[in-house]
């Protein structure tokens, strides 16, 4: 402890056992890679085509994302 009374905590390795992003950007993950859409090879399309098809759909996967998702990941990293 310092003099100020301050104490210095020092905060464990990373694990992935109670990272929230392994789980939800694994969810993520999962939608995508069976999109055909994001599947398909882009580089037929023009460059901004392919962008703004790319943003559109990862939009509406993070747009599915619900309390309960969110709660249930919470939960599997042991925070509730």
């Amino acid at each position: 402890m310092s003099t100020s009374g301050k104490k210095v905590l020092y905060l464990s390795p990373y694990s992935p056992d109670f990272s929230l992003t392994e789980p939800s950007f694994g969810w993520l993950k999962r939608f995508t890679q069976c999109d055909e859409l994001l599947c398909e090879d882009m580089s037929i399309l023009d460059n901004d085509e392919a962008q703004v098809a790319t943003i559109t759909h990862l939009h509406q996967y993070v747009f599915c994302i619900t309390p309960e998702l969110v709660r249930s990941w919470f939960h599997k990293c042991n925070y509730i």
